[in-house]
């Protein structure tokens, strides 16, 4: 798969990894991280051509997601919510994507779980509700927040100006993402702002255009699926560079070898991580040419289909963390130092594993029983 896309992206790389642990600590992504995804046009992948979006297709995005994780986890997140909000908002009425788009440093946080309630108010609504795991709203200008109205589910579409932030993510994982809590009482949301949620869900496009290309034609589960294997992949892939730039420069105590990469032990190490992040991409890989496949013959993903989707991403993420957790043995008790990068690539990659979208056993179970003809006992497919 050809990767020249990303070259702007690789060349601002260095800002990121130099910016991760700032990241770590503002508890949000660095300026000069968002700065550099900017520059590079990172934002402007999923967003529309007829906005002057790139409207990457979704094997570059995905990798420009695992690209963004090896120099920073938590911008890598972010941008993964960025995708999928500016993904969401191409679905909304042409007036409402178009007053969306009509800023270029637009971006889209989003919240589906339906912790909102929508009242009818004249033509329009009122929204009241709170919702956790906000992920990238500080730098976000909007945010798609999950409610019901009347018994559906739906999304609406609000500023980021009209909505509380509240200061409550503080963890030992993806500590960038600030992904705060954000509430609202009694909010007027004007009636083309709402959604419903099955026309996300199942990708119904609107009627411009633009929406005969394969862009709008994803669905919302399997899309998450792909979008949420790339970061980490790139994890691994920072681990593994960690790993080949420190080997030299230290020995293994209470051993004879004054430099580890002459040790048996480290050289099973280095394949063995390798082959796990070799196997990790290639699931990626294969989930995203599934999703796509897809959407370009416009056929709807079978009940299978999108439990392996889910399989395919969570297993990827078990293996990449897999790889990390031998470097992070192999590094030393030097290495939980705060100032060595690898116990941040860590703690990242433990906080994606444990994602529910990312949860292996959880993903394991779903798509065996589907393989054997039960009921996949969740919705979220």
């Amino acid at each position: 798969m050809p990767d020249s896309g990303l070259e702007p992206l690789r060349a601002v790389s260095h800002v990121l990894t130099a910016n991760a642990t700032k990241t770590e600590q503002m508890g949000r992504v660095a300026p000069e991280t968002i700065e550099a995804l900017s520059t590079a046009g990172v934002f402007r992948m999923p967003v529309p051509t007829r906005y002057g979006g790139r409207q990457a297709d979704l094997g570059e995005q995905v990798r420009a997601l695992s690209e963004i994780a090896r120099g920073c986890g938590s911008a890598a997140w972010c941008t993964t919510i960025y995708f999928t909000g500016a993904w969401a908002v191409s679905l909304f009425p042409a007036e409402v994507a178009d007053e969306v788009f009509a800023t270029p440093a637009s971006r889209v946080s989003i919240v589906s779980s339906p912790t909102g309630a929508l009242t009818p108010h004249g033509d329009d609504y009122r929204l009241t509700g709170k919702w956790a795991f906000n992920t990238g709203i500080h730098d976000a200008t909007w945010d798609l927040l999950g409610a019901r109205a009347d018994g559906r589910q739906v999304l609406v579409l609000v500023p980021k100006g009209d909505l509380t932030v509240h200061d409550d993510w503080h963890t030992s994982g993806l500590k960038g993402t600030g992904s705060c809590t954000v509430s609202v009482a009694d909010l007027l949301v004007p009636r083309q702002r709402v959604l419903p949620f099955p026309d996300l869900r199942w990708s119904r496009p609107p009627s411009h255009p633009s929406a005969a290309d394969d862009f709008f034609h994803y669905e919302l589960y399997p899309l998450l699926s792909a979008y949420n294997s790339g970061p980490p992949v790139g994890l691994a892939q920072a681990a593994e560079d960690f790993f080949t730039q420190h080997v030299d420069g230290r020995g293994i105590t209470f051993t004879r070898y004054t430099a580890q990469r002459t040790a048996a032990i480290t050289h099973h190490q280095a394949g063995e991580v390798r082959m796990k992040i070799l196997a990790a991409t290639a699931l990626r890989d294969r989930l995203v040419t599934a999703v796509a496949g897809a959407a370009k013959r416009r056929t709807a993903h079978t009940l299978t289909e999108r439990a392996e989707a889910r399989a395919l991403a969570a297993y990827s993420t078990r293996l990449s963390h897999e790889a990390v957790e031998i470097v992070q043995k192999a590094s030393g008790a030097s290495s939980i130092r705060q100032d060595v990068p690898i116990q941040r690539i860590g703690r990242d990659s433990l906080a994606m594993s444990l994602h529910a979208a990312l949860n292996a056993d959880s993903a394991l179970e779903v798509h065996g029983r589907v393989l054997l003809g039960l009921d996949p006992e969740t919705v979220f497919l």
